[in-house]
């Protein structure tokens, strides 16, 4: 019985490893990028780290993509694009950036309590810091009562 245990649990790693191995991969090679010496390190420089949608109808919808350019001397890699709420998504499709190549992390905002907000994304990268933050506020105007 302990001999089909070990079997099992053999084969079913090794389903488990083919089933899974380009997504590893393709993981592999993004934390091979992420090893790099300080002063080779990639740098984010972004055109803005804050953007106002000014005034906007509550329920509203609004977008803006944040452009930046990695400065550094090695492939700049976003891990994770974290938001502050679930009303704010942060969207990035360039995971990989080379030097002196651009990309953009796109953040939508949907309005749903009127007044003053204020949002935070965290990107997080294996840059030096590892986090960065980029802000959106907007003004929702209630809407008109019909």
């Amino acid at each position: 019985m302990k001999a089909f245990s070990t079997v099992f649990l053999a084969l079913l790693c090794a389903a488990s490893f083919n089933c899974h191995s380009d997504k590893r991969a393709d993981a592999a090679k993004l934390a091979e990028l992420a090893k790099v010496a300080p002063a080779d390190a990639p740098v984010f420089k972004f055109e803005e780290l804050k953007h106002d949608f000014g005034e906007i109808k509550q329920g509203e919808q609004v977008s803006y993509t944040f452009k930046f350019r990695n400065v550094g001397k090695s492939p700049l890699v976003i891990t994770k694009a974290k938001a502050s709420c679930g009303c704010t998504v942060p969207k990035n499709d360039n995971k990989l950036v080379d030097p002196n190549e651009d990309g953009s992390i796109e953040v939508s905002f949907t309005a749903s309590g009127p007044g003053m907000q204020y949002k935070t994304v965290k990107i997080f990268a294996n840059t030096i810091p590892e986090v960065h933050e980029l802000n959106i506020t907007a003004n929702v105007i209630e809407k008109d009562k019909e």
